[in-house]
């Protein structure tokens, strides 16, 4: 997950203008400020919030959440989401109690949204979770049903750990840890899946520790070990 850190949502909402163009020509992008609040800011999601068939923007400063109503490409109306949380940039949107509206996980609580988005702040619900630097929505043991999958590099809580929510989320989600955790990410947008006879072994390293080199900074890749070899892929 990429962290915006001045605080202005600027350049997020991204149109591409296609019409007229043909083939050979490269597309023209036009960019536009979805709004300027906070700092340090992350747990970013492009959903559809309020369930009128177009994608709104998600957005939270550690535990203070905000989701902006798409208009037009330059009007965007903010509503509180929650706050409360305890975390770092780690956050992310899907359907989590199965209603079918989008909900928000950010490090140590859910929020549920009540199916009135635009009226009412979402539900908030402690879920047993560390605060974390990412979170991510993954069918981690293949039962059909997203888990999530946390990464912290805080002292005391250096891990990469996911969580199996139970059919009432409101009950303690089930942790598993996964391995050592690391300043780093992924992108929620990003999806992968690997069918294999045995589980595989998810971590998220540097791109210098594969080729054996002292980090300095710079890309990272999720790597995922499993009996028919090894898939790796750059994280933004």
């Amino acid at each position: 997950m990429k962290t915006i850190k001045n605080g202005l949502l600027c350049a997020a909402a991204v149109v591409c203008a296609l019409a007229g163009r043909t083939a050979a020509e490269m597309p023209r992008f036009e960019a536009y400020s979805i709004g300027d609040v906070g700092r340090s800011m992350g747990q970013t999601s492009l959903v559809d919030v309020d369930r009128d068939g177009d994608l709104d923007w998600v957005v939270g400063q550690r535990g203070k959440m905000w989701w902006f109503e798409y208009v037009a490409a330059d009007d965007w109306i903010r509503h509180d989401m929650g706050s409360g949380a305890k975390t770092d940039v780690g956050g992310c949107a899907f359907d989590i109690d199965g209603d079918g509206w989008v909900d928000q996980v950010s490090g140590t609580a859910w929020y549920r949204n009540t199916g009135k988005p635009r009226m009412e702040p979402f539900e908030k619900f402690d879920n047993g979770a560390i605060s974390c630097h990412d979170n991510v929505a993954a069918d981690i043991d293949g039962d059909d049903r997203l888990d999530v999958v946390a990464c912290s590099d805080v002292k005391g809580q250096t891990m990469v750990a996911w969580y199996r929510i139970p059919a009432d989320p409101k009950q303690k989600w089930t942790g598993h840890r996964i391995g050592e955790g690391i300043h780093g990410g992924v992108d929620p947008r990003t999806e992968l899946s690997i069918r294999a006879p045995s589980k595989p072994r998810v971590r998220v390293m540097p791109e210098a520790a594969l080729k054996r080199e002292k980090w300095t900074g710079g890309n990272m890749r999720l790597v995922i070990d499993h009996e028919q070899g090894a898939v790796n892929v750059e994280l933004e």
